[in-house]
This record gives structure tokens, sequence and C-alpha cells, in this order.
């Protein structure tokens, strides 16, 4: 899919640069950028909808101290 996207001058400016430097073009760099932020989008997305139900589930939380103690390991 073709996809236009206009760059305010600063990005547009640091955009080359940086893809030189990683050895890849403007629009690999691009793609890549694009790529990463969806996926921490959804990964986001996926914690939230898996705190809220636990949050709804009653379950009781559990801290790290509580966890490494009972593996018998030290906080």
């Amino acid at each position: 899919m073709a996809t236009t996207v206009r760059l305010s001058p600063d990005p547009e400016s640091r955009l080359q640069p940086l893809a030189n430097a990683s050895g890849s073009s403007a629009d690999a760099l691009l793609g890549r950028v694009i790529n990463e932020s969806l996926q921490d989008i959804e990964d986001a997305q996926l914690a939230e909808s898996a705190w809220l139900g636990h949050e709804g589930s009653g379950e009781p939380t559990i801290t790290l101290d509580d966890v490494l103690s009972r593996c018998g390991l030290e906080a």
C-alpha cells in the first residue's frame, strides 16, 4: 500500500541522517518505525485489557517480593 506522509521540518531533517546511519533508505526506516510503533500500541492495548480483566476478576495481586519469597529467592 503506497502512502504519502507529510513531515514537519524537524523530523524530516532528522530522517535521512538516521537512515544513512542505519544503512537503510528513508522509506525503509519509516516503514520500520511505523511497524514498531503499531506493535507498541497493540502491546499497550493488550496490557491494558489484561490489567482491566485482572482488576475485574477480584483476584489479588502479588508483589514481586512475595513471588521471590515463594520461590526461595531474596528480593
